[in-house]
């Protein structure tokens, strides 16, 4: 016959095993979730450091009737990156699209869906290159963090993160949202335009500055 106090400490010894698998699966869980969750959105950084070369363009006009004086001019050159640190440049080669955009701006947060499904239907004209700033960035203000937000959105296109001084925004003469350039191929400005803009007006926009 065994003792009573054998078979107790069989049964403890089980049960501690037990607990311990238990733990153990617990802790496999716990860090396949996490993996899974650790995206590039859970790394972003809202701002990045930003060189601009080049003189900055002039602000653009809050009258809708002035000329704009940057139009023919040689846009300043911009390095900067992404949420997550990959390299994003705007530089000579392509014409370009520029967008600027803040988290917080409601007319921004119109556009951007509009702008997602015209990519999705074919609509950007070929050889047209499109990069978004992210600017103006405030983490009390609505719509926090940007990364999140045009991640949700799918946003297709490369985004520039702009510093907490907003070098990106000042270099290209950014005075409202959604904010536009256009560049051609020699980085010179094609047109700028602020506001919301319905995507096939943007496009035509586009076509009549590259191929006039």
């Amino acid at each position: 016959m065994r003792h009573p106090n054998a078979l107790k400490s069989r049964n403890g010894l089980r049960i501690t095993l037990v607990g311990v698998a238990v733990v153990a699966v617990i802790g496999l869980i716990t860090v396949l979730a996490t993996d899974g969750s650790t995206s590039s959105e859970s790394s972003a950084v809202e701002n990045q450091d930003v060189t601009v070369s080049g003189a900055p363009l002039a602000p653009f006009p809050e009258d809708p009737a002035a000329p704009d004086p940057s139009i023919g001019l040689t846009a300043p050159q911009i390095a900067g990156a992404s949420f997550t640190g990959d390299p994003v440049a705007v530089i000579p080669g392509k014409p370009t699209l520029l967008i600027g955009l803040a988290h917080w701006c409601s007319h921004c947060r119109a556009e951007v869906p509009l702008l997602v499904e015209w990519s999705r239907q074919g609509g950007v004209p070929v050889g047209v290159e499109i990069v978004g700033v992210s600017t103006a960035t405030v983490e009390e203000r609505p719509n926090y963090p940007p990364s999140a937000w045009l991640a949700t959105e799918q946003f297709p296109w490369p985004v520039i993160a702009d510093n907490v001084d907003s070098d990106a925004a000042t270099a290209i003469g950014l005075t409202g949202f959604p904010f536009f350039v256009m560049l051609d191929d020699d980085g010179s400005v094609l047109w700028r335009a602020s506001g919301e803009i319905d995507p096939s007006d943007l496009a035509l926009m586009i076509e009549h500055a590259v191929n006039p």
